[in-house]
């Protein structure tokens, strides 16, 4: 789950690549990603000795999580309507793992992570146990004056409030952009913890690479050095990576 973070972090940071006075829709964001850590520890799926060391990651983590979101939108639905459309939906792995508790710890930890949000970003709850018109959604996000920053009244937006300094917003640029720095201060020099979690058995390892190849990739190749798909071969070519997407460092 730790990897899971990590990846969660890079992603967060690779959306503020192009950003130029454009906005980012993200399902969710690192800041919420504890919600899940909790309820796979409700139903005991992770140890109680790794869940202490997520949260030790996280803390580590949250300050390194430059900016905020501007506008957080949360679609309200009841632990039985989600019950009622996870049924409906048929998946026999989703029933078997998403219950009533598992669900229920998901929403209380939802409602905790709005009281952290509150401090740093506008937010609109919706009823959403009967899906919504997105036009009522649209039109009230038009509504709000997200370039607006009061100083003196409360932190909402204060993150994105680096500099009038076109040096600082190139500073800013260049952290999220090259995250070595940031992946450093946020999740390395943490002190070492003996959980199975953490690790993986040559067997664990070896049948995750096989799934790879077979189930997913389909080739005996590995992501950035599949031909097929227009990867290029050179010296540079990233042949040895099980990670999906760009490498986590950008040089």
């Amino acid at each position: 789950m730790d990897e899971v973070l990590i990846d969660r972090f890079g992603n967060d940071y690779r959306n503020y690549y192009h950003l130029v006075s454009q906005g980012v829709v993200l399902e969710r964001s690192p800041h919420t990603d504890f919600i899940f850590a909790n309820a796979c520890r409700a139903k005991n799926y992770i140890g109680h000795e790794y869940f202490m060391y997520y949260y030790i990651e996280r803390k580590n983590m949250i300050p390194n999580c430059r900016f905020w979101p501007h506008l957080v939108i949360y679609l309200d639905v009841p632990v039985d309507k989600c019950l009622e459309n996870i049924r409906q939906e048929g998946n026999a792995d989703k029933i078997a793992v998403v219950d009533r508790k598992y669900l229920q710890v998901i929403e209380d930890s939802y409602k905790d992570a709005l009281k952290e949000f509150k401090k740093h970003s506008e937010i609109l709850i919706y009823d959403w146990t009967q899906p919504g018109n997105v036009d009522n959604i649209i039109e009230d996000i038009e509504d709000l004056d997200l370039d607006f920053y009061e100083h003196h009244k409360s932190d909402v937006f204060a993150t994105w409030e680096i500099s009038n300094s076109e040096v600082e917003y190139t500073i800013a640029r260049n952290f999220v952009t090259d995250k070595r720095e940031a992946h450093a201060f946020a999740f390395l020099d943490l002190p070492q913890h003996e959980c199975g979690e953490l690790y993986q058995s040559p067997r664990e390892l070896g049948r995750y690479i096989q799934c790879i190849h077979n189930e997913i990739l389909k080739t005996r190749f590995v992501y950035s050095a599949v031909r097929n798909t227009g990867d290029k071969f050179g010296w540079f070519s990233k042949v040895i990576s099980f990670t999906k997407g760009e490498p986590w460092f950008v040089c």
